[in-house]
């Protein structure tokens, strides 16, 4: 019987193919997983922005067609920055932050009916600034800056946000300042 060599595996090599397996399957999950983090992250970083833009377009695009503006706005001593103006359709219009949280909410209010609306949970900063118009002159500028939080940040002054400026010029100014 010396001379007679048995087929098959032995345990060491059983236990070497095992480890191996293994290995091999968390290195693939690993790179699976991170695949996975990456893309939700991409596709929050985008559905942020987008907010972002819808949000500040929208309030541009109210503030252009408005006909006067308020500033500071009437209820300042209650909120954060904000401005309030009448629209187009002779609505006076305010859109400011409620600075008793972090993140900020960013509302858009009706002030004759106080139909309030939430535009935002994620603002980290809403500043609006109004360069009144000279003396005869029908221009008024206002620099809107809003930045908003991306979903996972939740430490105050470390957080990665998205910040658009926007230069808005109201068309149909009357002087109210």
């Amino acid at each position: 019987m010396k001379g007679r060599r048995r087929s098959g595996f032995t345990l060491i090599e059983s236990i070497i193919a095992v480890v191996l397996t293994f290995l091999v399957f968390f290195i693939m999950w690993e790179f699976w997983s991170s695949s996975r983090r990456g893309e939700h992250q991409l596709t929050g970083n985008f559905s942020i922005q987008q907010d972002l833009a819808l949000i500040s377009e929208r309030i541009a695009s109210e503030i252009r067609e408005g006909r006067e503006i308020f500033y500071p706005i009437p209820f300042a001593d209650k909120v954060g920055d904000g401005v309030a103006f009448i629209n187009a359709q002779g609505e006076p219009i305010a859109y400011y932050v409620n600075d008793a949280q972090w993140p900020s909410e960013l509302f858009r209010v009706n002030i004759n009916t106080g139909e309030r609306k939430l535009l935002s949970r994620q603002v980290n900063y809403f500043k609006t600034t109004v360069n009144t118009p000279a003396e005869g002159k029908k221009v008024c500028l206002i620099n809107l800056n809003l930045s908003l939080l991306r979903g996972d940040s939740d430490i105050e002054g470390k957080a990665d946000d998205y910040n658009v400026i926007k230069k808005v010029f109201l068309r149909n100014l009357n002087n109210s300042f």
